[in-house]
């Protein structure tokens, strides 16, 4: 890109680490990880006047360049996983997976500014170009939710919308300051895939955006095609145009019936070329289109020739389609770039493959084979006004709290063609109607200067606009919460009895400009509460709970507090939620990873807002986290957001299908620091009868009492700054299977004996651990019990193997111990398993004292082995009696 000067500045990606680095780089060493930045300055004779790297630990690549417009340089890229170098940043970190960097550097080389610009998901940057005031716009998709009161959340301000559509990505348009301030940033997108492919300035600080879009609900405003055109897999183009401030002044669909895009990322498939300003405020647009039906006006070509088609649109700075045309012959024909001609025409390029291509006044008029590169020119014709212009307008607004947006009027007269517009605030404008918003409090003179061909006029109104000081705005939000929950593995809808809790909080949203301070003070007056959040805060007087969370605390922009209380009271609720938990694994002994699946099905979708979550939570036993990328599932969703405690995802309600199962599942890494059972968090929350009201600005809120149900008397917050309040309640069912994490089964047993003499009665005792619901014994002689501690008699001599197997709802555990039980014959002294003449002789040698007695010979149990056994045993062995 050149520098003005003849001079040029070069970005992208290297692995090096010896690329050329001047004495005074910003950063002079390589980051490191998968490659680096680079962003390098040569003079107009090819001396290298800086070089540096930029670039930290991990992945990071440079995709575009834009001037200032002072010799320095804008750069754009890529940054995975954080550690990307910041300087008067608007975002410090980055907040998960691939964000897009923004980098500013003066003509010495020397960094200015250097910010991430992304959410907790994927971000790409696609475009930048100057703002024409040292500025910079920046386009690109974003799978990233907006997150009001989380630092995970894609950066939302002065937006024309504020959430992502709730499809796939959304297309984003952001606008940095020369100091590399976030003067506006947006989402652009419906409810399908939407990408921003390239920009170009309207020459009044404002931007024109173009790319492509497959959503039926893409926002539209002053358009031209009010309808989405279709496509199979990449859909229509649009064409944008905010405004230096970033309003929507106009945005409309460009496309058939067909595909009219013939890739998907601007930067990745050379998009950001194809669009280029008119020098009139308007813009011209290229690309490609399948579509027999492609909108035409003014046309050279009014039918596709056949395939792919380049064509090209031309608008007007209000959004009117001044021209459009198709442009190919019967092949492949793609539009690529554009380059405007000084005069309000354009030039442009692309390839072809059609010998048929349209040409006129050619330098080469015949095809050359395979795919040729085209060049093609359209002209515009260009007015002469013939009467002076008067300046003259008005203002719908001039005086109140900033941020003020003053819609102007031109009554000027005359046959005018051109406006210039300075607001006293160092912004300009050369739209004919401009809004402008006045950001910081003051006094302002506006002039405005309106020509033609012949002459121009200035009208100027000194103090025209007195701005004050604004206050936040800020919300204070109260959820009832009906909590159902279990920790087992399913829980049905219907109506149950509910745990009751109540959630207070303030948000101070992103837009404002300053923290609320002092104390913070949350005040809860409600029946039945048994517990709070933040006890070391909290008082309790009766039933009145006042939570003083002392200076320096302080709730800063895109922040919140917040306060919660349980209470012993229950009540009946309706849930429309079944939710169905299942795990390949639940045991672990050592680290693994688990797969979850979590299957949900509606009852009913007449809600005001659905969401749920995975959550794993460390505890004493194990330590659970997500997966990266392993998240699947065929819900429709309004927004995903991965991060390692959890999985968070919003539910597009008006696509659900009562009484179809849903599925969600991913993968969870399990770090047990015990042999453990674990299976993790499951919940859905149901929003209803949501209601927000606004109350009086302030230091001190209190909730309406009309929002609040029968048992709480107030809900209140105060603290030292004041604000512009909301007031929002809502009614939350919560169901939930909650996390399992208990040690895992482990068998163990005794036995009081473990020898002896047939009949042998052995009474086991169960020593497992972990929470047991079930036993199975096997004592070896074919029998069995489910007892937790049997007693079982051996009836016949030998040696027995016992098995114990211990189950829980997660898993089971075996002990085997061989050999356990030795039953020997009763009478067999001499161990040959039978009684025999030598076991007679022994016991007489007992009785005579010739041996020592064993008490197993004391047939008679009179305590004595004496003569009496010594005759039983004779008897048994000659037969005269069956037992000792």
């Amino acid at each position: 890109m050149g520098d003005g000067d003849g001079g040029v500045w070069v970005a992208g990606l290297t692995t090096s680490t010896d690329l050329p680095v001047t004495e005074d780089a910003y950063q002079s060493t390589y980051g490191g990880g998968s490659g680096d930045a680079f962003v390098s300055h040569f003079s107009s004779t090819g001396a290298l006047l800086s070089s540096t790297y930029l670039g930290g630990e991990n992945y990071d690549y440079g995709s575009a360049l834009a001037g200032d417009g002072a010799g320095g340089v804008w750069v754009m890229g890529g940054n995975q996983y954080g550690g990307f170098p910041v300087l008067n940043e608007y975002q410090r970190t980055n907040s998960g997976g691939w964000d897009v960097f923004v980098s500013h550097f003066s003509s010495s080389g020397t960094l200015l500014s250097s910010t991430y610009l992304g959410g907790s998901d994927h971000d790409d940057g696609s475009a930048l170009v100057g703002d024409g005031d040292g500025g910079v716009w920046v386009t690109g998709e974003t799978l990233s939710l907006y997150v009001p009161d989380s630092s995970k959340g894609f950066p939302v301000r002065n937006a024309s919308q504020r959430t992502n559509g709730g499809g796939y990505f959304d297309a984003f348009v952001s606008h940095l300051s020369s100091e590399g301030a976030l003067l506006s940033s947006t989402y652009l997108g419906g409810d399908e895939h939407d990408s921003g492919y390239a920009l170009a300035g309207d020459g009044d600080g404002g931007v024109w955006v173009t790319g492509r879009t497959r959503s039926a609900d893409f926002p539209v405003r002053n358009a031209h095609q009010s309808a989405y055109g279709g496509g199979f897999s990449y859909g229509d183009r649009f064409v944008s145009h905010f405004s230096s401030e970033g309003a929507l002044l106009s945005s409309t669909y460009l496309g058939g019936e067909a595909d009219d895009c013939d890739g998907d990322k601007g930067r990745e498939d050379d998009h950001r070329y194809t669009l280029v300003g008119d020098d009139a405020g308007g813009v011209w647009v290229t690309g490609s289109t399948a579509s027999t039906a492609f909108p035409v006006l003014d046309e050279y070509q009014s039918t596709n020739g056949g395939g792919w088609d380049a064509f090209v649109s031309h608008f007007a700075s209000d959004g009117a389609l001044l021209l459009s045309t198709s442009l190919g012959g019967d092949g492949d024909d793609h539009g690529r770039a554009l380059a405007g001609d000084g005069h309000g025409g354009v030039w442009v390029t692309g390839y072809t493959g059609s010998p048929g291509f349209p040409v006129l006044n050619a330098y080469q008029s015949s095809y050359g084979g395979s795919s040729d590169v085209f060049v093609a020119k359209f002209g515009i014709d260009d007015p002469v006004p013939v009467h002076p212009p008067t300046a003259n307008f008005t203002a719908n607004v001039t005086a109140g709290p900033a941020p003020l947006a003053v819609r102007f009027t031109d009554t000027s007269t005359g046959e005018i063609t051109a406006w210039s517009w300075d607001f006293g605030d160092g912004n300009t404008s050369s739209e004919r109607n401009p809004v402008h918003t006045y950001i910081t409090p003051g006094t302002y003179t506006v002039a405005l200067t309106v020509s033609n061909s012949h002459a121009e006029d200035t009208m100027r109104m000194e103090h025209y606009i007195q701005v004050q000081k604004p206050l936040p705005s800020a919300e204070l939000i109260f959820n009832v919460n009906y909590n159902r929950g279990t920790s087992n593995d399913s829980i049905a809808s219907g109506t149950s009895p509910c745990s009751l809790a109540y959630y207070t909080s303030v948000h101070n949203p992103q837009e404002n400009q300053e923290s609320i301070l002092g104390d913070l003070v949350f005040v809860l007056d409600a029946q039945e509460i048994v517990s709070v959040s933040s006890g070391t805060c909290a008082e309790i007087n009766g039933t009145q709970v006042t939570w003083t969370i002392p200076s320096p605390a302080a709730i800063s922009p895109g922040t919140g507090s917040s306060t919660s209380a349980a209470t012993s009271a229950t009540a009946d609720q309706n849930s429309g939620v079944t939710l169905e938990r299942s795990c390949n694994r639940t045991v672990f002994t050592e680290a693994g990873v688990q797969q979850v699946t979590l299957n949900i099905t509606f009852d009913t979708i007449d809600l005001d807002d659905l969401w749920g979550r995975i959550m794993c939570t460390e505890t004493d036993d194990v330590r659970p986290t997500i997966v990266p990328g392993t998240i699947s599932t065929d819900l429709p969703l309004r927004g995903l957001s991965e991060e390692r405690a959890g999985v968070y995802f919003g539910v597009n309600q008006s696509a659900i299908e009562t009484g179809r199962q849903y599925t969600l599942s991913c993968a969870v890494e399990v770090d047990p620091l015990r042999p453990v059972a674990y299976a993790p968090a499951c919940a859905v929350w149901e929003v209803r009868n949501s209601t927000s009201v606004a109350a009086p600005a302030g230091t001190a809120v209190t909730i309406p009492a009309e929002l609040l149900p029968g048992n709480v008397s107030s809900v209140a917050f105060s603290s030292a700054t004041p604000c512009e309040w909301t007031c929002i309640q809502n009614e939350h069912i919560i169901t939930s299977l909650y996390q399992r994490a208990v040690p895992a089964p482990a068998a163990n047993f005794s036995a009081d004996v473990t020898s002896g003499t047939a009949p042998l009665a052995v009474r086991f005792t169960d020593t497992s651990t972990g929470e047991i619901t079930a036993w199975s014994w096997d004592f070896g002689d074919g029998n069995t019990s489910s007892e937790q501690h049997p007693t079982h008699t051996y009836t016949a001599p030998g040696n027995y193997t016992v098995n114990l197997t211990v189950s829980t709802e997660d898993g089971s555990d075996t002990l085997s111990r061989p050999g356990y039980i030795t039953v020997t014959v009763k009478g067999d002294f001499n161990g040959n398993n039978e009684v025999d003449i030598g076991d007679v002789a022994r016991v007489a040698y007992m009785v005579v004292g010739k041996t020592a007695a064993d008490p197993a010979a004391d047939f008679n149990g009179n305590g004595a082995v004496d003569i009496g056994d010594a005759a039983k045993i004779a008897y048994f062995f000659v037969e005269k009696i069956e037992a000792l």
